[in-house]
């Protein structure tokens, strides 16, 4: 077996120099001073070689592991050679397909279902405009991060309305992307909790469970609404019937 002392000192000569490390892998050692991993193995009667990489970009250790999972694949059926050339091919593609691409494909989607030029236009705007800092990235990359950052640059405006509408196109080119095979992820739901609500003049929503008699009948003072006061109301329970007490919040001048 091989060890990383002598993978480092292998020295090249007149002619190529195989050595030979354990279950079919070598360093092949050639002439210019070049040292690539091999593994040579019978596929469909024939006698082919996979080569894992030059040294030292591939260590030792990393060769042992192509050459395991090569291993792997052959007993499984598989031509490794032929399965890293699509891995490559595959990877090509994913790194081609942008979500700009799939936001054109969108487009012309909604085009073809005769959606309304105003809607459609808008959506562009929101995709073209406001998303175009993800139009390069490849689609099955794109984080949940970064369509939080182009949110908050918009939501941080105060444009809260337009965040949200801009998070919703974002995500319809995302399950676009999910079902013609693109990606597998819809970062956009991760990101939705952190776009802040535009509601204004509503208070925020309160747990009042446990509420004893002396709170309902004390004013809450809010500046910018007035005066809140809690009452006792006997209500019909929405399944048997029964009447129930329940606190109703009022505004009081």
């Amino acid at each position: 077996m091989l060890t990383d002392y002598i993978v480092e000192h292998a020295k090249p000569g007149p002619k190529a120099i195989r050595l030979s490390d354990s279950r079919g892998l070598y360093l092949a050692v050639l002439p210019n001073g070049s040292k690539l991993w091999r593994l040579d193995f019978r596929f469909d009667g024939r006698r082919l070689t996979a080569s894992f990489g030059p040294y030292p970009d591939i260590t030792l250790a990393d060769a042992r592991e192509a050459n395991a999972r090569a291993r792997t694949m052959i007993r499984a059926g598989l031509n490794p050679i032929a399965e890293k050339r699509v891995a490559l091919q595959t990877a090509k593609i994913a790194r081609a397909t942008t979500f700009g691409l799939v936001a054109d494909e969108l487009l012309e989607k909604l085009a073809r279902e005769e959606k309304a030029p105003a809607t459609v236009g808008k959506r562009a705007w929101l995709l073209k405009e406001l998303a175009a800092p993800l139009a390069d990235r490849p689609v099955n990359a794109i984080t949940p991060v970064e369509i939080l950052s182009v949110l908050q640059d918009v939501g941080g405006k105060g444009h809260l309305k337009t965040a949200r509408r801009l998070r919703a196109s974002i995500g319809q080119v995302m399950r676009l992307a999910i079902a013609t095979g693109r990606t597998h992820k819809n970062a956009p739901r991760a990101s939705g909790s952190a776009i802040a609500s535009s509601r204004r003049g509503i208070p925020p929503r309160t747990d009042i469970r446990g509420v004893g008699g002396s709170l309902a009948a004390t004013p809450i003072t809010r500046p910018d609404i007035g005066c809140w006061r809690l009452a006792r109301v006997r209500r019909p329970a929405a399944k048997s019937g029964h009447l129930r007490t329940v606190l109703r919040v009022g505004v009081s001048g």
